[in-house]
């Protein structure tokens, strides 16, 4: 349900409405419909930098946790390290000569792929 932005901004607001309107109406200086005017703005002056804070976070990956690679790979045995996978020799890193990369066609760089307009470099 707080999966969208939207739901949460708007139970902010909500919650924000009915928490500043009894907070103006104990401090006993206004009337009901006074309160629930003030209430409002302030409210709403909350979930509006609310909803600016969502807007300017890094992106969904800064919400949410990545899962490990070990969890996501379907090509692994059900109980079997993720190391222990026949071909891969014994679960030591394979290195790779200096400058050929990631393996994936890319120089390993991203802002210097950016740079490049994305070519890939062979």
């Amino acid at each position: 349900m707080f999966k969208h932005r939207r739901v949460r901004v708007t139970c902010v607001l909500v919650v924000g409405w009915i928490f500043f309107t009894v907070v103006e109406q104990r401090s006993g200086q206004t009337t009901w419909p006074a309160s629930l005017l003030h209430a409002l703005v302030w409210a709403l002056a909350v979930s509006g930098t609310w909803w600016f804070a969502e807007m300017t976070q890094l992106g969904p990956r800064s919400a949410r946790p990545v899962p490990p690679a070990s969890a996501t790979d379907s090509s692994r045995r059900p109980g079997a390290p993720a190391t222990a996978l026949p071909g891969e020799g014994g679960g030591r890193r394979q290195r790779r000569p200096a400058g050929t990369g990631t393996g994936t066609g890319g120089s390993g760089d991203r802002r210097r792929d950016a740079r490049e307009g994305g070519r890939r470099s062979a």
